[in-house]
C-alpha cells in the first residue's frame, strides 16, 4: 500500500507521522499502529514456515562473481531464506565492522538481528534491564508488541521502524507462500482467453501490476479495470 499525503497542505489538523495522511491526536494513527502490530505478530509464524519447507539449494542464493573467490561465495544452504531466518549476530563481523561491510546491498537481513537491535534500543530509552533470556523471533516480537504503543507514541524513529517491519514482513511473506501463491484475478488476458490475469508477490510485498501466465503480458491497474470493464460489456451483449 502506497500511503498518499493529505491533499490540503494547509490542512491544520495533525497528521499521523507514518503515513502522513490520516488525522490524529496521537503522532501515529490507529490504522499504521495496527498494521505495524499484524506484521509483528506474523513474523514469527512466517519464519517457521520457511524453515519447515527449507530443504535445499534454491536459485537465490549467492553464486561465483568475478569480483569473489570460490569459497567466499559458496551457497548457503537454503539460500536467501536462511539468511533471513537465521539467528544473525550482534551487526558486526570478526574485524569489528559492521556487517553491511561485507553484504552485498542485495543481500536479505537476518531478521532476529534487526528486531534484536531495535529491543535493545527500546530497553535503552526505557530505562530497561537487558533481555534476560536469548533472543528470538518470540521473544524478541513479543517485547516490542508489547511496547509498540509506547513508540509508536514517543519514539522519534518510529517510521523508520514501521518501514523496516514492513519491509521485513515482506521479504518474509514472498519467502514463505510468495512463488506458490498468486492472487488471481477476475478477468481474463485479452490475448490468452480463459488465462486468468494473476498479480505476483514480490520482495517488495504485492505487485501492483498484473500479468497473464501464459503469455507474460503485464497490465498495469488501469489497463487491468479496462479490461473488466470490457469483458463484462461482452457478456452483457452476449446475454442480449
Amino acid at each position: 500500500m502506497t500511503d498518499t499525503p493529505c491533499r490540503d497542505p494547509d490542512c491544520p489538523n495533525r497528521h499521523c507521522q507514518v503515513c502522513n495522511a490520516r488525522h490524529t491526536d496521537d503522532p501515529t494513527c490507529i490504522y499504521c499502529l495496527g498494521a505495524c502490530r499484524r506484521w509483528l505478530l506474523a513474523i514469527p509464524d512466517l519464519a517457521a514456515q520457511i524453515q519447515a519447507s527449507n530443504t535445499g539449494y534454491p536459485a537465490a542464493s549467492p553464486g561465483i562473481s568475478e569480483h569473489t573467490s570460490r569459497n567466499a561465495d559458496t551457497p548457503l544452504m537454503g539460500g536467501d531464506s536462511t539468511s533471513l531466518t537465521g539467528p544473525g549476530g550482534d551487526g558486526r563481523n570478526s574485524a569489528g565492522q559492521p556487517w553491511a561491510a561485507d553484504n552485498q546491498p542485495s543481500d536479505p537481513p537476518a531478521v532476529a538481528a534487526v528486531l534484536e537491535d531495535w529491543e535493545r534500543d527500546w530497553r535503552e530509552m526505557l530505562g530497561l534491564h537487558a533481555a534476560m533470556t536469548p533472543a528470538t523471533l518470540t521473544n524478541t516480537t513479543t517485547f516490542l508488541i508489547d511496547q509498540l504503543t509506547w513508540a509508536a507514541r514517543h519514539h522519534p524513529a518510529f517510521p523508520d521502524f514501521h518501514s523496516e517491519i514492513r519491509q521485513l514482513h515482506n521479504q518474509l511473506e514472498h519467502a514463505a507462500i510468495g512463488p506458490e501463491r498468486p492472487i488471481q484475478g477476475f478477468v481474463d488476458c485479452l490475448v490468452c482467453p480463459g488465462v486468468r490475469l494473476v498479480r505476483l508477490w514480490l520482495p517488495s510485498g504485492l505487485d501492483e501490476d498484473w500479468r497473464c501466465p501464459r503469455c507474460r503480458r503485464v497490465y498495469t491497474l488501469a489497463e487491468y479495470w479496462l479490461a473488466v470493464r470490457q469483458q463484462h460489456e461482452t457478456r452483457e451483449e452476449a446475454a442480449d
